[in-house]
């Protein structure tokens, strides 16, 4: 049976969505887990509670789910489905609860599991329903550690179990091939723009590429019906720079494309490929030069198109049902000689690469201030320039007011909207 509640953080869950697992006996297994109670202060209750995050980080994800009680068999022993959902009861204060999750969490599982959401769901006859979501981890496995006893769990479709010394071996290797595949995904799809073998003829200047990939794209359990979630939600899929001209699918997947100045050629295109990761290139954002012909990065707005992008592409992976971690990836080809400009002018020294292959960030939250998670990538295209970091940041890290058209830049001939 599938899992309602798949791609849903604990702040999506509602009572109506715990109600239908208790109506349809949808049954504990490899995503979901039921408990009656929270885990009491004995050091079992803390160690199985531990056992049963890790097994889900370590594994596909899942929701652990406290308030619910369990059909029993003739002996009395609960069977893993869903008998009643009567909340937890005697819950003074649920803050003061979650937050001692929180605590055994971040003390007892190492490495520290990042996207663990915690929520209470209200309206139930004894009290709140406690639901813990957490993500597939992207630095598995994680180990559970407490009170010097260290064990690895993970998770198949009768519920969790610990893995054997074979088993925490292979964990290690596919974590340790994650960041070499997403590393290789790049270093393909840059080498093909470069060789301007790109799923629709785009400018020949420079360009701007964004890649935002879900870990989750690349692990062995990745799905493949983005492309289908992509015709469905184009309000969130625009290219970089100025408004789409033709949506279809193609072999990869879905793109979206948008017409510029050379005849027979694209100013961009978003490529949503059919595991989750989304491709943006742009020609548009870097087309600009002074009146001097010195080719150069309207700063603040270029950085202002990647953050709005970043925001829209990510609300239509986690629409999509895609979980966080993801990766962000920005890239400049063909930016040798380029400086970085604002409001008053240039501002840098010239670029003194062709290509810019920028580290690339991981989003562990798909909600909180992108811009401000984004600064790293801003700061390493600026130190390209022989600056600190960008100046589009103040001291307390936050952005600054930004001019909304590059034609204010002084002595520039063009503007964003041209």
């Amino acid at each position: 049976m599938a899992d309602p509640l798949s791609g849903r953080d604990a702040a999506a869950l509602t009572k109506d969505l715990i109600d239908s697992l208790v109506e349809n006996g949808v049954p504990e297994g490899r995503t979901i887990e039921y408990k009656q109670q929270l885990p009491g202060s004995t050091d079992s209750d803390k160690k199985e509670f531990l056992a049963d995050l890790s097994s889900f980080a370590n594994a596909t994800g899942g929701h652990l789910i406290f308030g619910v009680e369990e059909k029993r068999d003739s002996a009395g022993k609960a069977i893993g489905v869903p008998d009643a959902a009567p909340g937890l009861a005697g819950i003074e204060n649920t803050g003061v609860e979650i937050g001692r999750l929180d605590n055994l969490i971040r003390d007892g599982i190492d490495p520290r599991i990042s996207g663990i959401t915690i929520g209470e769901i209200p309206g139930f006859a004894n009290g709140p329903v406690i639901a813990v979501h957490v993500p597939q981890s992207w630095a598995a496995p994680h180990m559970v550690d407490y009170k010097g006893q260290t064990r690895f769990y993970s998770r198949n479709n009768t519920g969790k179990y610990p893995l054997d010394v074979g088993e925490i071996r292979g964990a290690f290797a596919l974590s340790e091939q994650l960041p070499e595949r997403i590393r290789k995904f790049r270093q393909e799809r840059l080498g093909r723009i470069i060789a301007d073998e790109t799923p629709l003829p785009i400018g020949t200047t420079a360009k701007i590429v964004l890649h935002l990939a879900p870990v989750k794209s690349f692990s062995q359990n990745a799905r493949s019906d983005f492309a289908a979630e992509a015709e469905s939600r184009a309000i969130y899929l625009e290219p970089l720079y100025l408004s789409s001209s033709h949506r279809r699918f193609n072999f990869d997947g879905f793109i979206v494309s948008a017409r510029g100045p050379e005849k027979g050629r694209y100013r961009g295109y978003l490529q949503v490929f059919r595991s989750g990761v989304i491709e943006a290139v742009d020609t548009g954002l870097l087309s600009h030069s002074d009146v001097s012909t010195r080719p150069y990065v309207p700063s603040s707005f270029l950085e202002e198109k990647i953050i709005a992008a970043v925001g829209l592409y990510s609300a239509f992976l986690k629409q999509a049902g895609a979980e966080p971690p993801v990766i962000v990836m920005v890239s400049l080809l063909g930016v040798r000689r380029y400086q970085l400009a604002q409001s008053e002018g240039i501002l840098s020294e010239p670029i003194d690469r062709n290509d810019l292959i920028v580290p690339e960030i991981v989003l562990e939250d798909l909600e909180n201030d992108i811009g401000a998670q984004l600064r790293p990538i801003f700061d390493a295209i600026w130190q390209a320039a022989g600056e600190s970091g960008s100046r589009n940041y103040d001291a307390a890290g936050h952005r600054k007011p930004t001019q909304s058209r590059i034609s204010h830049v002084r002595g520039f001939g063009h503007s964003q909207d041209e």
